[in-house]
């Protein structure tokens, strides 16, 4: 059996990113699928300070979530992606702030798409047309 759990989340933008670790307490969910959409994951940070937490709210963000155990080497990148939701509520005496986080997603809404057609075609087609596009 394994003990030691240890973990490193890192997030911001390059003039602003922070690195926490235990003691702070985490809680997440990655759901890695093969599927052509982005991997899903929750993570759950618990009594940031609200710098942080404002940071974290922040458009555009990136977060890397690194975990493993003690012992066994670096902690192993697990999870990362863009903050696509983040919110901060209180649970009994803790603050958590809670972020949705999608591998891939920036370059993925930001991914410029190109077709061409002569006059006389309908929107239908050219929406069928975009959503064919293999993603790269």
């Amino acid at each position: 059996m394994r003990f030691g759990r240890t973990w490193r989340f890192v997030a911001g933008d390059n003039a602003n990113a922070f690195e926490i670790g235990p003691p702070f307490q985490i809680r997440f969910d990655i759901d890695k699928t093969p599927a052509e959409t982005p991997n899903i994951a929750t993570i759950s940070l618990f009594n940031l300070s609200r710098d942080r937490q404002k940071q974290l709210e922040k458009p555009d963000q990136r977060c890397q979530l690194f975990a493993g155990y003690e012992g066994e080497g670096k902690p192993v990148l697990i999870c990362s992606g863009a903050i696509v939701d983040a919110y901060t509520y209180h649970d009994d005496a803790n603050v958590v702030t809670e972020l949705g986080v999608y591998d891939g997603w920036i370059e993925l809404r930001d991914t410029a798409v190109s077709v061409g057609y002569s006059g006389g075609i309908d929107a239908h087609t050219v929406i069928r047309a975009i959503a064919a596009q293999p993603s790269q």
